[in-house]
């Protein structure tokens, strides 16, 4: 990755324990608002090596853009059939994925709603570590994490589901920051058992399925029930000794829902 001279003389002035001058702050924000994905991960970077800087509202504001920005860089890639990895290399996904992320979800963690709801609106895996702290903001996620769910990418679609069957179970365990309404609730679980039978995508149903049984909705059991009878995922000429179609997925949720107490 290149590094510019603006970058080294901020860095230098960073781990000498300077404070950043008017001027040099507004260097950085210049890096973060680049068009150049190099130049904004180098200051991202900068900015994940010393959190004192994310005392400034207008880095934190920055910050958010340019993760909304890094998103629809990859729904864009993804639309046009590829990945950023393919079209931007490794680097850009370690980026994303790594201080870009990390910066942000330390952002959320202090209380920026902001920055949450632009975590919840990009790219991640469903079993992630962000997915599960996404998962405990509760009702001020909600509206972003239903977007995501009906969204026309297939890995938003599964991201989204599978975070608000982990909300579901949290608020019924009494573990979110902010509990969800009652219509909340049934918004939830009328989206998600939608996408465990009518999503177009094999996994998005089994993500779907798994939401259902990590979020403890008896109210679903008929639906499963259906699921593990008729799903057209029925397991033949699966090579894993383990059984992941969408038809076995719901007769462990089937189970998991009965065991709870």
């Amino acid at each position: 990755m290149r590094v510019t001279r603006t970058a080294v003389s901020l860095l230098l002035l960073i781990l000498g324990g300077a404070a950043l001058s008017h001027a040099e702050q507004a260097d950085l924000l210049t890096g973060l608002q680049s068009p150049v994905w190099t130049v904004r991960a180098k200051s991202v970077e900068l900015i994940a090596k010393t959190p004192s800087l994310l005392s400034s509202a207008e880095v934190r504001t920055a910050l958010v853009t340019v993760e909304d920005l890094e998103n629809s860089v990859i729904h864009n890639n993804f639309r046009a059939g590829t990945g950023v990895s393919e079209t931007l290399g490794e680097a850009y996904s370690e980026y994303y994925s790594g201080p870009l992320c990390d910066v942000l979800m330390r952002l959320a963690a202090e209380g920026d709603m902001n920055a949450a709801r632009a975590l919840a609106r990009g790219s991640f895996n469903p079993d992630s570590r962000l997915a599960l702290t996404l998962a405990t903001y509760g009702e001020p996620l909600v509206p972003t994490l239903l977007q995501q769910a009906r969204s026309d990418i297939g890995p938003d679609r599964w991201s989204g589901v599978a975070v608000l069957g982990q909300m579901l179970g949290l608020h019924r365990t009494g573990q979110l920051q902010a509990l969800l309404q009652n219509t909340t609730v049934d918004q939830i679980k009328q989206i998600v058992r939608e996408a465990a039978v009518g999503d177009s995508d094999t996994v998005g149903r089994r993500w779907a399925v798994r939401a259902l049984a990590v979020a403890g909705d008896k109210g679903s059991l008929s639906i499963l029930q259906s699921i593990a009878a008729t799903d057209p995922d029925d397991g033949h000429g699966q090579k894993s000794t383990t059984d992941y179609s969408v038809r076995a997925e719901a007769r462990r949720a089937i189970a998991q829902i009965n065991a709870i107490r």
